[in-house]
């Protein structure tokens, strides 16, 4: 049962729309031809990014109390220009506190959750530490040198954390040769998401790709393992050494299940 949507356009702007109405000072679902109500209503925008979004948001209730946390990138990719686009771009967490009348979340109630660069073994990797959100309606990470989030996010179940890839376009559309990151961060403290990469929780791994990179729910594995599922070669774990049985994933939480490889959008384009 639907009586909640949030939208982000171009502008950066991430929009909520209710099939409510409001009773006592609270927002309650509104039947048809109900008193008070009963059509899709605009309530306003949550939070402006000033930058472009083009995905899908996740929304997950927040922890311990009634309010709802709405995650989103921002970044495009659907002129031949925006390959050379080198704008900072991010990946946010924003609370949507209830009742709606106090919907607009301002840029200062939002913290920055700077990360750090490293590899495990020949694999780029990300970490940072928890930041404070005493007093504050969400958190943000940015992106630098063209890096932008173009697929959807995802929420794994039962681990709190959203799921999200970055992708790092170069070439030009017809050779693309891109590269990117998937990270996991706490939706509701900003935590790493302790992806397991070669033994060492991290809370983003880099990749390289052939297209936009699309991350996908986890699913179990062998050995009851949470395992992460993309749309690239570089999620397939090397192959087994001659003459051993591997009984786990190397690294554990990527998987040998990979999504179909192309375009996800297009747009068809009208000359006079």
């Amino acid at each position: 049962l639907i009586d909640t949507i949030y939208a982000g356009d171009l502008l950066g702007d991430m929009h909520k729309f209710q099939f409510s109405k409001l009773v006592s000072g609270n927002y309650v679902l509104a039947t048809a031809g109900s008193a008070g109500g009963g059509a899709w209503r605009y309530i306003g925008k949550l939070f402006s990014a000033s930058q472009p979004i083009t995905t899908a948001p996740s929304v997950s209730q927040a922890c311990g109390n009634t309010d709802w946390y709405v995650a989103f990138g921002t970044g495009k990719l659907n002129e031949d220009s925006d390959y050379a686009d080198t704008s900072t771009r991010g990946f946010y967490s924003i609370k949507d506190v209830n009742v709606s009348s106090a919907l607009a979340v301002v840029a200062a109630d939002v913290v920055n959750i700077p990360y750090t660069a490293g590899t495990v073994g020949s694999t780029a990797v990300r970490n940072w530490s928890t930041p404070s959100l005493v007093g504050k309606k969400g958190w943000k990470m940015a992106f630098t040198g063209g890096e932008r989030v173009l697929s959807n996010s995802t929420q794994p179940p039962d681990t709190g954390a959203v799921l999200f890839a970055t992708t790092k376009p170069t070439g030009n559309v017809c050779a693309p040769g891109n590269s990117g990151f998937i990270q996991a961060v706490n939706m509701c403290t900003g935590k790493s998401g302790e992806l397991n990469i070669n033994g060492s929780l991290v809370g983003g791994f880099g990749i390289n790709s052939t297209g936009i990179i699309k991350v996908s729910n986890t699913y179990t594995g062998s050995g009851n393992q949470q395992t992460v599922v993309c749309n690239q070669d570089g999620c397939k774990p090397p192959p087994c050494p001659v003459g051993t049985v591997c009984t786990t994933l190397e690294p554990p939480t990527l998987s040998t299940k990979i999504a179909p490889k192309g375009r996800y959008s297009w747009r068809e384009i009208f000359t006079k």
